[in-house]
């Protein structure tokens, strides 16, 4: 896996209730910054997990993934080219 800081727009929303609608109101785009692991890659998708544990002689337990479409990736720049083992202190 190979740990990436990812910039990408994301889509939002604020109503929550019925209301007039400003036709001069004009929205701005929402750019989000993530950095995790690369756990999946499509030409469609990457996933994200920003929280791992390499348990030895187990698979890596994740928290956090977040999956984002990559029509929505601005930048991926890759920081690592693979996990650091777990006795790393630094």
């Amino acid at each position: 896996m190979k740990l990436a800081y990812v910039q990408w727009s994301d889509s939002y929303g604020c109503s929550s209730r019925w209301g007039d609608l400003d036709p001069e109101t004009v929205p701005e785009e929402l750019v989000c910054q993530s950095v995790g692991w690369v756990v999946y890659e499509t030409s469609k998708v990457l996933t994200l997990v920003p929280h791992i544990s390499p348990v030895p002689d187990q698979t890596v337990q994740g928290c956090g993934d977040m999956t984002i479409p990559k029509c929505a990736i601005k930048k991926i720049i890759y920081l690592e080219k693979e996990v650091a083992d777990q006795g790393d202190e630094g």
